[in-house]
């Protein structure tokens, strides 16, 4: 009976100390989230404002909002690829740059391709 009591409270403890690890990695997973989704809201918008010279596909108040987009960011993608596009900020209003996208602050890179 004894062994029993000290095994459930090795296995309490041991709940609340991953408990107490799982917390401050959740609230961090979440604000990655939330940092990526800006970023990915933008570079979206801006790859329909690119496209839509072409395809004429956006509705006259989004089409209308383009210029402004292109004021605020570039679209690029790196030398080679035509499908990983990245935001550059032509402004200081700029998202911050999610986990495994380069910054938006920095220049864009010699040979990459930008779109309008």
């Amino acid at each position: 009976m004894l062994r029993v009591r000290a095994l459930g409270a090795t296995l309490l403890v041991a709940l609340c100390a991953a408990g107490g690890l799982a917390g401050p990695a959740g609230a961090g997973s979440s604000d990655q989230g939330t940092t990526y989704r800006k970023y990915a809201l933008i570079r979206d918008k801006l790859i329909a404002c690119s496209l839509d010279r072409t395809n004429r596909h956006l509705g006259s108040e989004e089409r209308a909002r383009c210029p402004r987009y292109r004021k605020l960011y570039t679209l690029w993608s790196s030398p080679g690829e035509s499908y990983a596009y990245h935001v550059h900020c032509n402004t200081k209003k700029c998202p911050a740059a999610p986990f495994g996208e380069p910054d938006p602050r920095q220049p864009i890179p010699a040979g990459a391709k930008t779109f309008r």
